[in-house]
C-alpha cells in the first residue's frame, strides 16, 4: 500500500466513524425524549389524580 492508498483508507475509517457517532448521538437524542415525555406525562398523570381528589372529598361526592 503506498501513502495515498493508506490515507485514502484512514479517511474511509474516520467517515465511517462519524457517521456511527451520529447515528448514536440520535439515537440516544430519541430515547431521551421517550424519557422525557414518558416523565411528562406520569407528573400529568399524578397532577390529574391529586386534583380530582381534591375536588371530590367524602362531603360532596
Amino acid at each position: 500500500m503506498n501513502d495515498a492508498d493508506v490515507s485514502k483508507q484512514i479517511q474511509q475509517m474516520v467517515r465511517f466513524i462519524h457517521q456511527e457517532a451520529d447515528e448514536e448521538a440520535n439515537e440516544i437524542g430519541v430515547s431521551a425524549e421517550e424519557v422525557r415525555l414518558n416523565s411528562l406525562t406520569s407528573i400529568l398523570f399524578a397532577f390529574s389524580i391529586h386534583d380530582s381528589d381534591l375536588l371530590c372529598s367524602p362531603l360532596n361526592c
